[in-house]
């Protein structure tokens, strides 16, 4: 075995290879177990290879002595595969590059360009984890056909933030911002969108001006805390400063107990407020995506439109469409299995949406009459928030006193039998200002009167005419 990783590492893979499977007969006959350990190199079977060291790299990256070609005629890129180390084993997935993985993931990392094969952890030390010395040997086996296949094909999306590299995309959909029409949802209530307010994926005036063109009036900021808006470029001219909004920051992750009760806190505000909304995150598509695609189950969508408004952000950043090889695969490994997740189910489509999403939301603290509210505001059907009643308005109508006859004096002049003006009242009229206020110039006559807040009829101490309402 020893002398088989020494050829190994003089004269490469193959080679070695060779030498190590033609031993003399001599040698088979006085010593078997050389032969079960030179055996190790042998790949056997078309799912399983069993291989040897070949280098251990100081970054603690093992190599393989095995060759790209002879791995991929096995395994390919988005397996998942068992690797036996002695009396211990992990699974890794087959990957092209270190990146594919997550900082600390160990992978199979193979790559033809540089003709190599790597037991790797991205961002650490395989051979340092697992005590990987020059005499280990491995057995590899397949565990799991295209179980990482999904998230291979996520991590190969890509977009840019230039406008003009979209020159197909209107500035709505460059925004990510869009009306969302699945079933039950009112016409022009609900929008979702890119975020209005930061500007790090250059989409954000965009965003800022498709929100005021769609008259939207309560925002539900599900990535920044309310303190962070004024430090935006821009947020204190922007449309998006004036309408009604909540900012509660949350991860992705839907059902740790602190986004639970962030997301409680906005659908409460969205249910108080009968208006037109927008829900937006970052990009739009992730946290905007769970939250919104929450929402249409509530209101009646089917999965398949759930996931096509979802899929609409893919369009619209990456240009995958429903045509695309790769738009089921981004659909399962996305809004399908974090919905699947959030409502503990196993399969999205054999279950019963509305009630899902009811439950979760029971869950995360609404009462079933805050649901109420929730879905009567997204169907449209709200009530319009009523003017201030005037509490004098609907009151009836008393008698009014005959007034007491005022004190005459003389008029200017002063000729006994000449004509008198009643008597000036001294009583101030009703002072109605805000007293932190500068005061106003004087006005006089009706101006005066209306300036004060009193209806001429009432200072004249007339009787009001009621209302009548046809």
């Amino acid at each position: 075995m020893r002398y088989c990783a020494i050829l190994i590492r003089l004269l490469g893979p193959m080679v070695a290879l060779a030498l190590c499977l033609a031993p003399s007969a001599a040698h088979a006959a006085q010593d078997p177990a050389a032969d079960a350990a030179d055996a190790a190199f042998v790949t056997q079977g078309e799912d399983l290879l069993e291989t040897s060291v070949y280098a251990i790299q100081s970054s603690g990256n093992v190599i393989l002595a095995t060759y790209p070609e002879d791995m991929l005629a096995r395994f390919e890129l988005g397996d998942i595969v068992s690797v036996s180390m002695g009396d211990k084993a992990i699974e890794v997935p087959v990957v092209g590059a270190f990146a594919d993985v997550d900082s600390g993931m160990a992978a199979l990392v193979v790559q033809v360009d540089k003709g190599s094969c790597r037991l790797a952890i991205y961002m650490g030390s395989f051979a340092e984890a697992h005590g990987i010395t020059p005499e280990t040997v491995f057995q590899i086996a397949l565990k799991e056909k295209g179980g990482y296949a999904d998230e291979l094909i996520m991590r190969g999306l890509a977009y840019t933030d230039e406008r003009s590299d979209y020159p197909g995309l209107t500035d709505e959909q460059f925004a990510n911002f869009r009306a969302v029409t699945t079933t039950g949802m009112g016409d022009g209530v609900l929008f979702r969108s890119a975020s209005p307010v930061n500007p790090r994926h250059n989409r954000s005036a965009y965003a800022d001006a498709a929100m005021r063109k769609a008259g939207v009036s309560v925002a539900l900021n599900l990535v920044d805390d309310e303190d962070d808006l004024a430090d935006f470029e821009g947020y204190a001219d922007s449309y998006y400063a004036s309408v009604d909004h909540i900012a509660r920051a949350m991860s992705v992750d839907f059902t740790s107990a602190a986004n639970k009760a962030a997301l409680a806190e906005e659908l409460r505000f969205l249910a108080e407020r009968p208006g037109t909304y927008v829900i937006h995150c970052l990009e739009g598509k992730d946290r905007s995506g769970f939250v919104v695609s929450l929402l249409e189950c509530l209101m009646g969508a089917s999965r398949d439109e759930v996931v096509a408004d979802y899929m609409t952000s893919y369009a619209n950043y990456y240009g995958v469409t429903a045509d695309d090889d790769r738009y089921e695969a981004i659909a399962r490994r996305s809004i399908v299995k974090t919905l699947e997740r959030a409502f503990g189910v196993d399969d999205l489509a054999a279950c019963d949406l509305t009630a899902e999403a009811e439950k979760y939301l029971a869950s995360i603290g609404l009462a079933p009459e805050e649901v109420a509210a929730v879905r009567q505001n997204l169907s449209g059907t709200a009530p319009a928030p009523e003017p201030e009643d005037d509490p004098e308005e609907d009151q009836p109508i008393e008698p009014q006193e005959e007034p007491e006859a005022e004190p005459e004096i003389p008029a200017q002049g002063g000729d006994e039998g000449s004509k008198v003006l009643p008597a000036r009242r001294e009583e101030p009229l009703p002072d109605t200002s805000d007293s932190e206020s500068p005061a106003a110039p004087a006005l006089v006559g009706g101006a005066a009167l209306l300036a004060a807040g009193v209806a001429p009829a009432r200072a004249l101490g007339l009787p009001r005419m009621r209302r009548r309402v046809p």
